[in-house]
C-alpha cells in the first residue's frame, strides 16, 4: 500500500518521535484526533496497541452518510465533552498530563492538561488568551522541545 508524502511525513515523524520518548514518556502522551487510517500506519511502524492507549469515536457508515458515537470512561454514549472526559479521567491515574490538540473543541481539555502542544485553532486561542503552551507544525517541533525544554 502506497502513502502520500504528507502521511509519510507524519509517519515518519512520530516515529522518531516515539523512539525518542520511549516507554517513559510515551504511556504519559495522550493522542487525540487520529484517524483509523493514523492508527493503521502507527502500527506498521510497530508501535504496538498496548503502548499508546488510543481513544475515538466509533463510526457507523449509513447508505447516506457516517455517523459517530463517543462514549465517555465508564462506557456510556456522551454527545460532547469526549476529549474533556478522558482528559479528566487520565489526570486521576497519571501525574503529568501532556496534551495536543488543533482545534476549539481541545480548548477544555487542554485547560486542564499539565503540559500543552497547540497548532492551528488551539494555538490561536492560547496565545491570544496568553495560555501557556508550546506550538507545534509536527512531530520533529515536539521532539525538539522535549530534547530541549521538557524534563520528564
Amino acid at each position: 500500500m502506497s502513502v502520500c508524502e504528507s502521511c509519510q511525513n507524519l509517519i515518519d515523524n512520530t516515529w522518531v518521535f516515539c523512539r525518542f520518548c520511549g516507554n517513559q514518556i510515551i504511556n504519559k502522551i495522550r493522542f487525540s484526533d487520529l484517524l483509523s487510517s493514523d492508527v493503521s500506519a502507527l502500527s506498521s511502524i510497530v508501535i504496538y496497541p498496548n503502548s499508546i492507549v488510543i481513544k475515538s469515536g466509533k463510526s457507523y457508515f449509513n447508505y447516506d452518510c457516517i455517523s459517530v458515537k463517543y462514549l465517555n470512561p465508564k462506557n456510556k454514549y456522551i454527545v460532547d465533552g469526549f476529549k474533556h472526559s478522558y482528559t479528566e479521567f487520565y489526570k486521576n491515574i497519571y501525574s503529568t498530563i501532556i496534551y495536543f490538540g488543533d482545534s476549539n473543541t481541545d480548548i477544555n481539555p487542554a485547560s486542564i492538561s499539565d503540559i500543552v502542544f497547540a497548532t492551528d485553532e488551539l494555538h490561536r486561542y492560547m496565545d491570544n488568551k496568553k495560555i501557556d503552551h508550546y506550538f507545534f507544525d509536527d512531530f520533529n517541533n515536539v521532539l525538539n522541545i522535549f530534547q530541549c525544554n521538557l524534563n520528564l
